[in-house]
């Protein structure tokens, strides 16, 4: 979908080939260093537009589906006020962000990052 919607914009797709959450703040530091995860993050930090999905965090959230969020990490964040995320950062109801200790293990852009990317889409399907 990315390389066709990419082909039809006349724009280039990136990908980055990294998990999007680590077990430890250590692995995600040195996977950071990795040249072709960098630049992806770089190149994503300058993109005027980016379109992502938008997950709640539920049981049917992609990173619980794939095993990388747990029950208790799914309560954790709801507890801390999270209501979605787009890239895997979670904000709350009316769309500030919520800062997480998982932000730390996140191979993604930031809160911070996303931002400042001026054209925003956010995609979803279901409730």
């Amino acid at each position: 979908m990315t390389a066709r919607l990419a082909e039809v914009l006349g724009a280039s797709a990136h990908y980055l080939h990294a998990p999007m959450l680590e077990t430890d703040a250590a692995v995600r530091a040195g996977l950071l260093r990795d040249p072709h995860i960098h630049n992806t993050l770089e190149v994503a930090g300058r993109a005027e537009t980016i379109v992502s999905s938008v997950g709640t965090p539920s049981r049917e959230h992609g990173q619980y589906l794939t095993t990388y969020l747990s029950d208790e990490d799914l309560e954790y964040i709801r507890e801390q006020g999270a209501v979605g995320d787009s890239c895997g950062a979670y904000f709350a109801f009316d769309g500030s962000p919520v800062p997480l200790e998982m932000s730390e293990r996140s191979i993604a852009m930031s809160s911070e990052q996303l931002s400042r990317i001026p054209n925003r889409v956010g995609v979803n399907s279901g409730p």
